[in-house]
């Protein structure tokens, strides 16, 4: 749940500042690599996880999200 609450958190201070999805998501990517590295993830599985949850799409759901939130 911690990560979880973390990518959440990551999108949402880019989107409440005003960042656009493709600026949020170019830092969003290397980001969540990072994390998943520190978990031990080789580079063939953060390549895996990217293919099967697209960095694009987890960011553009979220801002989404927030959108519909906020009216």
């Amino acid at each position: 749940m911690d990560e979880v609450n973390a990518i959440a958190a990551f999108v949402r201070e880019r989107w409440q500042a005003g960042q656009d999805s493709e600026t949020i998501i170019s830092a969003y990517k290397p980001w969540v690599a990072q994390l998943a590295q520190a978990d031990g993830a080789d580079a063939d599985t953060v390549h895996r996880y990217e293919v099967i949850v697209p960095s694009e799409m987890c960011v553009q759901g979220l801002v989404r999200y927030w959108q519909k939130q906020a009216g």
